[in-house]
């Protein structure tokens, strides 16, 4: 087992070539032809809210489809592997009635990127996209806002001493 950081890892890896990144998770899982069912599963059959389109909860019902994604992207000759988080914030999970799940879906999608990687020396990455909603109303410093509206999806995949470098921006 390698003691280097991921930070680490990667210096070392593109000082030699140019790095891979899998491609759209999104993209993939629209190939599936998933119904709102398979969004759904088990875990959310009594919930209120349609969760179709509501990828993020899929590596709770659905992990083997992300998995078979991952692996796909590995076969592929990916270096670096996205979570499947894009959408995995407050905001965005809220039109699904699952904003209290920001923690559990991050969690879940990070353990399922690394199991994916194996015996791979692949590099995980977290994906962050856009918060589906303006931010200006929240009232906060123009330079705290991005950091304190990601920090929760970060904070739940980081210990503790990792969070506390993000905030200082070491």
């Amino acid at each position: 087992m390698t003691t280097e950081t991921p930070r680490k890892q990667l210096e070392a890896l593109l000082s030699h070539r140019i790095l891979v990144l899998d491609g759209a998770m999104g993209t993939m899982i629209q190939a599936e032809k998933l119904a709102e069912a398979d969004f759904r599963g088990e875990r959310f059959r009594d919930h209120p809210t349609d969760l179709r389109g509501d990828n993020e909860a899929l590596v709770l019902t659905r992990p083997d489809v992300i998995e078979k994604i991952h692996a796909a992207f590995l076969e592929a000759g990916a270096d670096i592997i996205e979570t499947n988080t894009f959408s995995a914030n407050r905001f965005k999970l809220a039109a699904h009635g699952c904003e209290d799940l920001v923690r559990q879906i991050n969690v879940h999608a990070l353990r399922l990127a690394r199991e994916a990687t194996g015996p791979h020396r692949t590099l995980v990455a977290g994906s962050l996209g856009p918060l589906g909603v303006r931010i200006e109303p929240l009232n906060l410093d123009e330079h705290e806002q991005p950091l304190w509206l990601v920090m929760e999806n970060v904070a739940s995949v980081q210990a503790p001493s990792e969070v506390q470098r993000s905030r200082n921006f070491a």
